[in-house]
């Protein structure tokens, strides 16, 4: 999801987003933002920890439900390694947090 829409979602499409600083890669955005850089929008799950690590706060009490999912995936031979399978069975308990 990008500036324009979740203002709009919020009802605050009055508001522009300004020309700032724009990334290629999300980790990119975010490490800037850590840095006192900008804001980044982003999914409370994936940013849990670094809130709890003051590394990032929150400054909002709206949420907005979006449609965006993720999906793992890999290939067959790969799915059935240990390490592969420890990962997913992982990855599936933090995103129901």
């Amino acid at each position: 999801m990008g500036w324009k829409p979740w203002l709009e979602h919020l009802g605050a499409s009055h508001i522009q987003p300004g020309p700032g600083l724009r990334f290629s890669h999300y980790n990119l955005a975010v490490q800037a933002t850590i840095a006192g850089q900008g804001i980044v929008l982003g999914s409370a799950p994936i940013f849990r920890r670094l809130v709890e690590a003051r590394l990032l706060i929150n400054p909002f009490t709206e949420k907005v439900t979006t449609n965006i999912r993720y999906d793992l995936v890999t290939t067959e031979k790969a799915a059935m390694k240990p390490e592969v399978i420890s990962f997913s069975e992982w990855i599936h308990r933090e995103a129901r947090h």
